[in-house]
């Protein structure tokens, strides 16, 4: 089933957002990028609100991608876990097979 969508305001202007994923709610999203905004308006006091959209942005991708880095770290340390059980495995029914 595709997301409802969502109406939401963001500097005076009203937008109404859609998605055919269901990874994420859309309420969610907006949410988290509302957060983002937030905070960047009370570190950033009237910095206009196109400036405040390029630091959320940028916030919101250095998020992203730090995400994807420890994603990428625990699925090699899951790899790599896995080799390493498949290899004790291995070894044990060698040793077994040796024996009969």
């Amino acid at each position: 089933m595709a997301d409802q969508g969502v109406k939401f305001e963001f500097f005076g202007h009203t937008y109404y957002l859609r998605s055919g994923e269901n990874d994420v709610p859309m309420q969610e999203i907006v949410d988290y990028v509302q957060q983002v905004v937030r905070a960047q308006e009370d570190q950033h006091q009237g910095l206009p609100p196109h400036k405040l959209m390029v630091l959320s942005v940028l916030t919101i991708g250095k998020d992203y991608l730090s995400l994807k880095r420890r994603l990428e770290e625990v699925e090699n340390n899951i790899s790599e876990k896995t080799k390493n059980i498949a290899k004790r495995i291995d070894s044990i029914v060698e040793i077994k097979e040796k024996k009969y």
